[in-house]
């Protein structure tokens, strides 16, 4: 059989609903197809024969088909080309009848590599005919963060630019009016990184397109006016070189390039720069507004102040109806310059959008959950200037569902006064490895696990915040991390507040009423309670105070009357300061208000009610001082 045509390959558009295409060249084996699905941002992905696809008529001088398992989407496109595997199997052995049937596929397989190395070149940079040679690529260490260019010997070279020429080749081009033109520019010189973030595949709209002079002289608000108009959020108005007179208008919300400057007697013209942040621009996200999603947003407003210092402010508002149907992510990445805020009372997040973990393959403890917001590899997350509703009615059953996870030295991220994720599956805050979560006076009532929970050396500072209603406990401090829960609300909670393992808690003139225990300390925990309102604790335990195997607690003047079964209970080697303290369960003293446990120390001098021990005499259960 011949090869009779020079086709090699044939691609086709995606609809979401097509699943089997033709092929028009002949192959010898369906091994010999390479199948490659491209995504709407151009990312090609070869797929596997019979797992993604299945082929027919391989052999016949037409070609044949390919069924795919899943219809390309509509934006996608499917590749299919011809790849041989360039081997020579044929073998003669000498005496035997000549096989002609063999040789001449021999030949077809030839033709067909030919055709391959044809199909390959058609798509690289060649030299023209009358160039006898070109000269080689730089290598790589030498070619690395510079532009690809050619000397005066016509051979490459790699080169690297300051930001004076990019500026130079961008004022060339902005001023011949090619306000379509796209920039894409990388060099070492840092002012030069900042122009490309900003220009790299990104439509810039020139002032003087609009008619503006840029002469010192003619008024110029108009031209500055209709630039704005036409650029909206989503591209960049250029000022070229000169100086422009802008009397009127407020350019705040706009993004500016200047090469240029501008004049202005009217104070209230106002003028985003490059690195300024004298303003907060804002944004908006859901029905009607500029982008569909948060992830969008963010990514327009970094594309859109880059690098800039000191760093700008940006708003990102939540319009009414908005449904977070999305994971937020920064990693290693500082966004604390953008917050979120919302138009709603609180924002829906669709659970069944948490499906990922950045840090798999980097922590196996926090790989497990899978965060509405998260924070990695020192990075800072956007501040939560809004309420959020996470929706679940019970436990998350496959414990995943977080609302704020920060893992790593250097991370951060800030929730906001009257602002947080009320209803998480699990945690509401997870801070790890080291991380830092500022949450003043923040929000994360009916948490199916944990409320906020500090771990590995990590620090929490939640003061006034609430956590009420947790299934677990409200606030936990473990393995040498810290939380400032000073005058925070944990109550009705498993536990209110609780550390183990050396980890420190200070939830001064706090209140956990209605839990099961109000205040505990275990393994080495320390807790600065004083002031603390522990009362009318039930439940299993029933314990408004409890240290366990050397835990310290200092709840002086606390408050841990009505409880279940004991006011305080301080146990195996444990410490507790309860000067002052109202522990009694009734209307009288009972032995079961105070109860020292396996050497264990009581301070109750001044305190209200029973005590189990003798008061100043030593026990094998410790000592109840007064």
């Amino acid at each position: 059989m011949t090869v009779n045509t020079s086709n090699k390959r044939i691609e086709y558009s995606g609809s979401g609903s097509t699943t089997v295409f033709a092929y028009n060249f002949r192959i010898l084996d369906e091994t010999h197809l390479e199948v490659i699905l491209v995504s709407s941002s151009g990312v090609e992905t070869v797929q596997t024969l019979t797992t993604h696809y299945t082929v027919a008529g391989a052999g016949d001088a037409g070609g044949g088909d390919v069924t795919m398992a899943t219809a390309p989407a509509s934006g996608e496109a499917l590749v299919l080309r011809r790849k041989m595997p360039f081997t020579q199997d044929i073998d003669y052995v000498s005496g035997d009848p000549f096989p002609a049937e063999t040789h001449e596929r021999g030949i077809d397989e030839r033709v067909m590599e030919a055709q391959e190395l044809i199909e390959i070149t058609d798509r690289a940079l060649k030299a023209p005919k009358q160039d006898s040679a070109i000269g080689d690529m730089p290598a790589a260490a030498a070619r690395v963060g510079k532009l690809l260019t050619f000397g005066t010997t016509g051979d490459p070279e790699a080169t690297a630019y300051t930001s004076a020429q990019v500026q130079a080749a961008i004022n060339v081009a902005s001023n011949a009016g090619t306000n379509d033109t796209e920039f894409i520019f990388h060099a070492e010189d840092s002012d030069t990184y900042t122009l490309a973030r900003y220009l790299q595949n990104r439509h810039v709209v020139n002032v003087k397109d609009f008619g503006a002079a840029v002469d010192g002289v003619t008024e110029d608000s108009s031209a500055f006016s209709n630039a704005a108009t036409a650029a909206g959020l989503t591209k960049t108005i250029l000022l070229p070189e000169g100086t422009a007179v802008v009397s009127s208008g407020d350019f705040s919300q706009y993004s500016f390039v200047c090469f240029g400057d501008f004049y202005s007697d009217n104070a209230t013209v106002n003028v985003t720069r490059l690195g300024s942040n004298a303003n907060e621009v804002t944004v908006s996200v859901g029905s009607g507004g500029d982008f569909t999603t948060i992830n969008e947003a963010i990514a327009h407003l970094i594309g859109r102040f880059p690098t800039a210092t000191p760093q700008p402010k940006a708003v990102i508002n939540l319009r009414t109806g908005f449904v977070m149907e999305e994971q937020v992510f920064a990693w290693g990445i500082d966004l604390s310059w953008i917050r979120i805020t919302g138009d709603d009372a609180e924002t829906t997040i669709d659970s069944s959008y948490l499906t990922e973990s950045p840090s798999t393959g980097v922590d196996n403890y926090s790989s497990t959950y899978y965060p509405a917001f998260g924070v990695y590899a020192g990075g800072s997350g956007p501040k939560i200037d809004q309420m959020f509703d996470m929706g679940f009615t019970a436990q998350d059953p496959t414990f995943r569902n977080v609302g704020v996870l920060c893992y790593g030295p250097g991370s951060s991220i800030e929730v906001g006064r009257l602002s947080g994720i009320r209803r998480c599956g699990w945690y509401g805050v997870l801070a790890n490895l080291g991380a830092r979560v500022l949450a003043y006076e923040s929000n994360f009532n009916t948490t199916y696990g944990r409320g906020f929970f500090a771990n590995e050396g990590s620090l929490i500072s939640a003061r006034e915040s609430t956590a009420t209603g947790c299934l677990s406990t409200a606030y936990h401090s473990s393995d040498g991390s810290q939380i400032n829960a000073e005058q925070a609300d944990g109550s009705n909670s498993l536990v209110g507040f609780s550390t183990n393992n050396g980890g420190r808690i200070n939830c001064k003139n706090a209140t956990a009423t209605g839990c099961q225990e109000g205040v505990y300390a275990g393994n080495g925990g320390e807790i600065c309670a004083e002031g603390v309102t522990a009362s009318g604790a039930t439940g299993g335990n029933g314990v408004g105070i409890r240290a366990f195997q050397g835990g310290r607690i200092d709840a002086s003047n606390a408050d841990a009357s009505g409880c279940a079964s004991f006011g305080i209970s301080i146990e195996h080697g444990s410490w507790c300061n309860a000067r002052n303290v109202n522990a009694q369960k009734g209307g009288a003293p009972d032995p079961s208000d105070v109860r020292a446990l396996t050497g264990s120390w009581i301070n109750f001098d001044g305190g209200t009610g029973g005590t189990s021990e003798v008061v100043n005499t030593l026990t094998s259960n410790g000592v109840i001082s007064s």
